[in-house]
């Protein structure tokens, strides 16, 4: 389910949902979703991690307007688009590990909350990431078809989960 955030109004996406009421589904395709730019430091470790820190008022923002009755909570790490992600890739390249230890990259991202019933997520774009993890010997996406998902053609940021704590 993808919920597209217009004015502060949250409308489910004809694309995506294509059941839904039509009072609730925007008009406009994906290619029209407007994209927002900002910067993002990028940071090496612990272990092999490289990150994109972002600013968190961005997830913060975000997650205000996901409907209460979700009970979403924020991320476990602060705001980020990871670009190689811990005990799931490992980069085939390390002569250039740690090169851009922050170094400031841009980045452009939409406004768009998508939800897969457990995370809350922006998607987002940088021809830096992609070029970094060329750099470290992986594909420009990140590709989690070996996990049972799929390939990917973006980055993204996540800003809530409804994952149930154990008491």
């Amino acid at each position: 389910m993808t919920i597209l955030v217009h004015c502060g109004r949250m409308i489910i996406c004809q694309w995506c949902f294509p059941n839904a009421p039509h009072s609730l589904m925007n008009q406009t395709s994906h290619s029209s979703i407007p994209l927002h730019e900002s910067r993002a430091i990028v940071r090496y470790g612990p272990d092999i991690r490289v990150i994109a820190e972002i600013d968190q008022s961005i997830c913060d923002y975000y997650r205000s307007l996901i409907p209460k009755y979700f009970n979403a909570i924020g991320q476990r790490y602060g705001a980020h688009i990871t670009i190689v992600r811990t005990h799931k890739e490992t980069p085939t390249i390390l002569d250039y590990w740690g090169k851009h230890e922050g170094r400031v990259i841009c980045l452009q991202y939409a406004s768009c909350i998508h939800f897969d019933g457990r995370y809350f997520w922006l998607n987002a774009y940088s021809e830096e990431i992609g070029e970094i993890r060329k750099e470290l010997g992986l594909p420009k996406f990140r590709d989690d078809s070996v996990f049972g998902g799929v390939v990917r053609s973006e980055y993204h940021i996540t800003i809530a989960n409804i994952k149930k704590t154990l008491m």
